[in-house]
């Protein structure tokens, strides 16, 4: 099949905004939104820190003139929602311009994804998540006026998806894992929270809404073998990043909420109040 190359004007990527991105991630039971929701009512004013989606959302509805009093963080109304999702030419335009400033990144993950799973229905869905967050990472990044930009399942914790997905159809390659932190979307930050695969598999079981669907026909050694996996993936990932000069916190989340929350509270993050 052969490569077809999209060229997109300059003057339709250059972005305007000068905020910080800040990524959070960790397997699955790490504390992943424990973290991002603490870290958001710490700080309540959204020109200082705002979650991706909530950014998304508000600009969305600045370009259909939709009252952003509507949205809540990362809470929309279904009558608002369905309004905003018929911006289908906003979002071709956010995507275009996302791959016309990381041309190598969407082919590459393209790859990866078929790599590592022979499932079409995991692959599609891998792709697809992929897509989202480019049109929603260049529309907050380009159009937003905030200082600092929050990212929960941002391009880094995207890896556990591409690389250790729950069923792998391929051992991991470590030159794979490199070559995606060279090409991926580097966050000014990077906070990483940290939890042993017994941990996250004993938060796993106790939510309330069960563990993540993906997730649910695995046995309990299939689990652990998946986040196992996880846990080399991203432990190599963070190792390159440093080496690409990404700054990197460390979380340690294996213990009680209220220390979770300890070492929250003394995050230095640019300005921050933690």
């Amino acid at each position: 099949m052969a490569t077809v190359l999209i060229h997109v004007p300059v003057y339709l990527i250059i972005t305007k905004s000068m905020a910080r991105t800040i990524e959070i991630t960790g397997v699955p039971g790490a504390g992943k939104s424990t973290v991002t929701d603490n870290l958001l009512e710490r700080n309540p004013a959204r020109s200082e820190l705002i979650d991706l989606e909530t950014g998304y959302w508000q600009i969305l509805a600045d370009l259909h003139y939709v009252p952003q009093s509507s949205i809540v963080r990362r809470k929309v109304s279904p009558s608002i929602l369905k309004q905003l999702r018929s911006a289908s030419g906003w979002r071709a335009h956010a995507t275009l311009c996302f791959q016309g400033l990381y041309p190598e990144f969407q082919t590459t993950v393209g790859t990866y994804i078929k790599k590592y799973t022979q499932d079409r229905e995991r692959q599609q869905w891998a792709i697809q998540s992929i897509l989202t967050l480019q049109e929603r990472f260049w529309t907050v990044t380009a159009e937003a006026d905030y200082d600092n930009i929050l990212l929960e399942q941002g391009f880094i914790d995207k890896a556990r998806s591409i690389f250790a997905p729950p069923s792998p159809d391929h051992r991991l390659e470590m030159a794979d894992v490199e070559r995606y932190a060279r090409l991926v979307p580097k966050p000014d930050l990077l906070i990483v929270i940290e939890a042993d695969t017994e941990t996250a598999i004993k938060r796993i079981k106790r939510r309330t809404e069960g563990p993540p669907e993906q997730y649910v026909h695995l046995q309990e050694s299939a689990l652990r073998s998946s986040l196992d996996r996880m846990q080399r993936t991203m432990s190599s990932l963070i190792g390159e990043l440093e080496d690409h000069g990404v700054e990197c916190i460390l979380i340690d989340n294996n213990g009680s909420l209220e220390e979770l929350y300890s070492q929250v509270a003394t995050l230095n993050i640019g300005g921050l109040t933690t």
